[in-house]
This record gives C-alpha cells, structure tokens and sequence, in this order.
C-alpha cells in the first residue's frame, strides 16, 4: 500500500521541488513600436482637448531570488510540535525538517503564491525521515502538519526569509 501512496507523493514532492525551484522573473515589456514620438505605445496620440494620454498596465517587478548558500538549519518535527516553530533566515538558506517523533507528520507550506509551494506529505516523512527545502527569496513562510495542526493553531511554524545588501 505504501508503494502506491509513495509514488504519487513522490511525484507530488518532484512537480513542487520544480515550481519551488524555478526562477520566476517577470520583466516588464513595452509593446509596439508605431507610436508617435511622447506618446506611450497603445495610447491615444491626442486626448480630448488635443493633449496627449498614456494608458497601459502598471509595471511589474523581477522576483528577487539567491541561489543556495551552504547554510543549513535544523527543525524537528516532535508530536505536535515543531521545533524551532519560528525562525529566520537569510534567502538561500536550507532549512531541514527531521521526523524524531513516534508518529508521521508532514509539513505544508501555507502558500499565498503559486511560487512559495513547497513540503512535504506524511507518506514521505515519516519517523526518522528528512525534507528541506532552500528559500531563495524573502518572505514569510508560514507551514503546518495537518494531521497535528491546521492554520493558525496546533503544530505549526513559520520561517521569515531575509536580503542583506
């Protein structure tokens, strides 16, 4: 039975490693090309009155990411418990969640952007094994066991991501 929830977990852990993984960059891009000198491509080259108007999408910014820094910190996953439960590290940090409990935990991130998916299911993290996972961009990553804990309460944790420089 094991094999069969293993391997789909497995594959689950690979397809999230890949997203996690990624390099998201989002570039502004102007389109066109055919505007008049002062106007902004897609705007209308006199407005009402005769003025010139710009309209467009706002900018967006490029996803800050550092690679891995060789620096590692240790959680412990206990029953119902994790130990650090809130820690902080500079981006590109591994942190390495160990299963020393008698149960199966696991741990899964509360994810607010198709980016910052990451974890780990109970098939996988079970007594005695280990997940980690590099944080490569800054933010606050909150995560939970969701057999000992949900959102908010129980067996859960955050790791608050830091840039220097």
């Amino acid at each position: 039975m094991r094999g069969s929830r293993g391997s789909a977990s497995r594959w689950r852990r690979v397809v999230r490693g890949v997203i996690a993984g990624s390099v998201a960059l989002v570039v502004p891009v102007a389109c066109g090309g055919d505007a008049p000198a002062g106007t902004a491509a897609g705007s209308d080259a006199a407005g009402p009155g005769g003025g010139s108007t710009t309209t467009g999408a706002p900018a967006t910014t490029a996803l800050v990411t550092v690679p891995a820094n060789g620096v590692v910190v240790d959680v412990q996953a206990l029953d119902n418990t994790f130990r650090v439960q809130d820690l902080s590290v500079e981006a590109g940090t591994e942190v390495r969640w160990t299963n020393v409990g008698r149960n199966d935990h696991n741990v899964v991130a509360i994810a607010t952007k198709a980016v910052d998916v990451w974890g780990v299911e109970d098939v996988d993290f079970q007594p005695g094994e280990v997940y980690s996972h590099v944080f490569d961009h800054p933010g606050v990553f909150e995560y939970v066991c969701t057999i000992h804990g949900v959102a908010g309460r129980g067996m859960i944790g955050t790791v608050t991501v830091t840039v220097t420089g």
